[in-house]
């Protein structure tokens, strides 16, 4: 059964306690945040594979865009990557792949059925740092330009619904968190005017977001809460209207800890979240498997760690798979290259594997599977 936001759930502003909601912020089209400090500091990049893998009758590729390979520095890189993804799973070289039009880490993804949308994202650190509106959509001609969202935003979340893409929170200038959510309409031509939707019950940045079930589901995340940051281990969802607008946010159930920048991706009709920064910025070996209800409500229970500790690092799935690029041990230290998978086995055993390691580190990146 969902409950509205005054009943008793997962407070997205608490660190892990379930709590009750302050439905305030309970409106459409507010960038309204909380002044803090700035947001977090970010990771790593990657290079050029030789061979490529011989092509299939339908091959699928896992895709890496963006990023950056140095935290604390200045250095993003707009170099996209590719590998093939095998039947069994595994990987083959990387290789070229059409590059960003500008260097940004940071941005949010999301996938339709026509295309790939990266939106927001970051040019520079620190003093001056740029926070970007641009939107980027690539189809089979490259990357194209798209309307830009209303104001610039780092670390926000994507999700798709159809040919609808949503954007939901990060930072639009240093120190403030948005609670905006907008959304936009895709088509071969491109990415259409944004819509102001009904925002966040907070300002939330390096959380999740997906569809399911006809609802938009937002989990986890860094919120402000005016002495500090605070890590969510809220879940809440709002249903998506026929015309893609969103209705009232609801508590969805609490994430097994509470949780920023992991790692999440759906596998058969279950959820995978891993990694992340549950406390400080040390990066987490933890993994969840998320059951959803019948009523709308994911319970997660706990699940195999990964091989290494990850914070800052991508994932990708292609429905059975969910693939994990880059990412840091702790946030700032430098980015890596690595590249994992998992599977969900019978007994709800999670199987992680090490793959073949992208050609340079890279932190706050992009991926998807095409």
């Amino acid at each position: 059964m969902k409950r509205g936001l005054g009943g008793v759930g997962c407070a997205l502003a608490v660190l892990a306690a379930c709590s009750t909601f302050d439905a305030s912020n309970d409106v459409a089209g507010s960038d309204a945040g909380v002044d803090g400090p700035a947001g977090p500091v970010d990771g790593g990049p990657l290079a050029d594979g030789s061979a490529v893998d011989a092509p299939t009758s339908s091959p699928r590729y896992l895709y890496v865009f963006g990023g950056t390979n140095d935290v604390g520095s200045t250095t993003f890189v707009p170099a996209s990557y590719r590998a093939l993804v095998h039947d069994d799973g595994s990987l083959g070289v990387w290789e070229r792949a059409p590059d960003l039009d500008v260097e940004r880490e940071g941005a949010a993804l999301a996938v339709t059925s026509t295309g790939v949308v990266f939106y927001g994202g970051a040019h520079v650190r620190d003093a001056g740092s740029s926070f970007s509106p641009s939107v980027v959509y690539w189809a089979d001609a490259g990357w194209q330009q798209g309307t830009p969202v209303p104001s610039g935003l780092n670390h926000p979340a994507g999700a798709a619904n159809g040919e609808t893409v949503y954007v939901s929170g990060g930072e639009p200038d240093a120190g403030l968190i948005a609670a905006s959510v907008r959304s936009a309409t895709v088509t071969p031509s491109g990415v259409g005017s944004w819509s102001d939707q009904r925002a966040m019950p907070v300002g939330l940045l390096d959380h999740g977001m997906f569809v399911e079930g006809g609802r938009l589901y937002v989990a986890g995340g860094t919120s402000y809460t005016g002495s500090g940051f605070a890590r969510s281990a809220g879940v809440v969802s709002a249903e998506i209207g026929a015309d893609g607008t969103l209705g009232a946010w609801a508590d969805a159930g609490c994430l097994g800890e509470a949780i920023a920048g992991a790692m999440i991706a759906k596998l058969g009709d279950r959820y995978l979240l891993a990694g992340g920064h549950n406390g400080g910025n040390s990066g987490s070996t933890t993994t969840w498997i998320g059951t959803v209800s019948a009523g709308g409500d994911i319970a997660w229970k706990e699940a195999s760690p990964m091989p290494a500790p990850r914070a800052a690092a991508c994932a990708a799935s292609d429905g059975k798979t969910m693939y994990v690029l880059g990412g840091a041990t702790s946030i700032p230290l430098a980015a890596t290259a690595d590249a994992y998978s998992a599977v969900i086995t019978p007994g709800d055993i999670v199987s992680w594997k090490t793959l073949t390691a992208m050609p340079e580190a890279r932190s706050y990146a992009g991926c998807v599977i095409r």
